[in-house]
């Protein structure tokens, strides 16, 4: 058991030596603190990566059409691509086994959208059945139904709202059987699907003939999303040379450019979701590497103030021997101080890393989205089991720094000690 003097002289000893205690003891902290804060950079990037990702079908692709940039033919150029339902024919009948879910798209932005004294501004996207998959969407248990098939069919007047439309709209209320009004036609309410996380649109599904018929768009679609079907999921050449096949076929049936891409655009987002892993795993290396090269700077700064530390030291140590001290009193000594600063400051620093993280996590989290509803950093936390490892290793570094030079001082006889300076 460490005698209680033992620990009055390493105090006494941190306090004459303030300057070194404080370099010591900020190379720690500073290095534990970088590390933490890079690291949870790193975690945040993956996380807002994963986030973005999570409650989509990875197989999902999104078609528009647009405007042509190139002449074709004879014909001229800002020519307008307008998808219609024939486009949707194309792809069942000569893309069968290459696309599985598909649902044509039409988009109201800005509908009034009223039930009884509740008002609101919400956008109205007209689908068919086959869109639940394709949007990952989730709908709520005992809470109804999605659009069906007969729907469709008879151009039904019914339509699926959010939880969050629920609780704004509805209050305590069953919303299933209700009439709300949508630009002044009364559609009845037929389920409830999950509202996302932080999402940032305000949607509710109708029948796509429905929106089509009642809306005045004919057989015109705005977009058309599936789910591509393919041998290997994770082969982003594959679903390429898919989308290069339609948009091919497309460009004859519409008249344009295959190269043009202005006439016709999509979102893979097998293909984004692939590269954008690929992407943030380069930065997780990169944040890993300057972590753990803050470390071994840290290690290094901590063994070098403790060599430099321990040499200055000597004449201390001969003073000790003459005075009858063991030499292993003397190493136990460095030691411990050794790690009582290393421990200590390595503390500090951890505190101050997750409290600057955790601080940093809810702002994130109070933020506003901004329009496109993109997450690119979210819950930049850390485990604190590496943590605890990097603390104890700079431990280690600084009781090997202390140890060996107090080890070589012991062994130079007290006379000599007390000459050098």
């Amino acid at each position: 058991m460490i005698h209680f003097q033992l620990w009055e002289e390493i105090f006494a000893s941190l306090r004459r030596n303030k300057l070194k205690t404080a370099l010591t003891g900020f190379a720690v902290a500073w290095g534990i603190f970088m590390l933490i804060v890079l690291l949870a950079a790193g975690n945040g990037l993956k996380n807002g990566m994963a986030l973005n990702y999570k409650d989509d079908s990875k197989l999902a692709v999104w078609m528009w059409s647009g405007r042509t940039n190139l002449a074709y033919k004879g014909l001229p150029t800002k020519r307008n691509i307008q998808f219609t339902n024939t486009n949707e024919t194309i792809l069942r009948k000569d893309f069968d086994a290459s696309i599985g879910e598909l649902s044509p798209l039409i988009d109201m932005r800005g509908k009034n959208v009223m039930y009884k004294n509740e008002k609101g501004i919400h956008d109205v996207r007209g689908v068919l059945p086959e869109f639940v998959p394709i949007e990952a969407l989730e709908m709520l248990p005992n809470q109804g139904r999605f659009v069906n098939q007969l729907d469709c069919d008879h151009k039904r007047k019914v339509v699926v709202v959010s939880s969050k439309f629920v609780q704004d709209f509805f209050k305590d209320e069953s919303p299933l059987g209700k009439q709300l009004s949508i630009d002044g036609i009364m559609f009845t309410v037929i389920g409830v699907f999950k509202e996302v996380p932080r999402s940032w649109q305000k949607l509710v599904y109708i029948p796509l003939p429905t929106a089509q018929s009642l809306y005045g768009f004919g057989d015109k679609i705005h977009e058309i999303s599936f789910n591509l079907h393919m041998q290997n999921e994770t082969n982003v050449d594959e679903s390429k040379q898919i989308m290069d096949n339609i948009k091919q076929r497309f460009a004859s049936y519409h008249q344009f450019d295959v190269e043009d891409e202005g006439a016709m655009g999509y979102w893979n987002t097998l293909e984004s979701f692939l590269f954008t892993q690929k992407l943030f795993a380069g930065i997780s290396i990169f944040v890993w590497i300057i972590g753990v090269g803050t470390l071994i700077a840290g290690i290094v700064g901590i063994s070098n103030i403790m060599l430099i530390s321990v040499k200055e030291r000597t004449k201390e140590f001969g003073i000790r021997r003459a005075l009858g001290a063991k030499p292993s009193s003397i190493i136990v000594l460095v030691v411990l101080e050794s790690i009582i600063i290393t421990a200590f400051f390595g503390y500090i620093g951890m505190v101050f890393g997750v409290g600057l993280t955790e601080g940093v996590n809810y702002v994130m989290k109070q933020m506003p989205m901004d329009e496109t509803g993109a997450v690119f950093f979210y819950n930049p936390t850390i485990q604190l089991d590496l943590v605890m490892v990097a603390t104890v290793l700079l431990i280690i570094a600084g009781v090997i720094a202390g140890y060996f030079p107090a080890r070589k001082a012991i062994r130079i006889k007290p006379i000599d000690a007390l000459r050098d300076e």
